[in-house]
């Protein structure tokens, strides 16, 4: 399908722990933003998306979660999609509110993500990791991580470093042989600053700008 649907406002907070802040408040905060940001009233939406992953782990709200972030806005009486995809579920939100304006059914839409990991408990925040594996076949997952590790040593031999930075982490696999000839494998954590490729200016929060400076 031929996407025909374009971005009229964009809306985002800064990435931090926000303790003086709910779920419900951070969403409604960068919503409001994106509206003032396309110059149109809530009123004037027909439908929104809202993408999320975790927080029927970290804060129990299941069912309902973006219509409980509408409502508090005063947003009503419109379909809304609550998208949950694992770590791609605002951009499946965005990609099927996009669909759905290509295709005639909507003219104005609101596609959201929104997350908030950090919690007093810290059993929460982690459940929310533990749980996005195949509970049925906990092992499976890691079988797949440990064949990812072993064919990056085969192909890193002599001590050759592979290491890919996580948000402000950096993760490093390390192959070496043993004197008994066994290749062994080892994941280290650097502390590093984050690295984004370059994109870095993009993932800060802006001031409005036209739909056309938008990449």
């Amino acid at each position: 399908m031929k996407m025909n649907a374009y971005v009229a406002g964009v809306g985002m907070l800064p990435f931090g722990k926000h303790l003086d802040k709910t779920l419900k408040g951070l969403a409604g905060q960068a919503i409001q933003l994106a509206l003032n940001d396309a110059g149109i009233e809530a009123g004037e939406l027909q439908a929104a998306w809202m993408g999320n992953a975790a927080a029927g782990v970290v804060t129990g709200q299941e069912m309902i979660r973006g219509q409980v972030v509408l409502r508090g806005m005063g947003i009503g009486r419109i379909p809304v999609v609550n998208v949950e995809n694992a770590c791609a579920s605002s951009s499946t939100a965005f990609h099927q509110a996009c669909a759905m304006v290509s295709a005639g059914y909507y003219d104005i839409v609101l596609a959201c993500g929104y997350e908030k990991l950090f919690h007093q408990d810290k059993a929460r925040s982690l459940g929310a990791f533990s749980s996005a594996v195949d509970v049925e076949d906990p092992d499976g997952a890691l079988n797949v991580v440990k064949k990812l590790a072993e064919a990056a040593g085969a192909r890193g031999r002599g001590g050759a470093v592979r290491r890919r930075r996580c948000g402000g982490q950096s993760f490093g696999v390390h192959g070496h042989l043993r004197d008994d000839g066994q290749e062994t494998h080892e994941t280290v954590r650097h502390p590093s600053r984050t690295l984004c490729h370059g994109h870095r200016e993009k993932l800060l929060p802006r001031q409005p700008q036209p739909t056309g400076a938008v990449s």
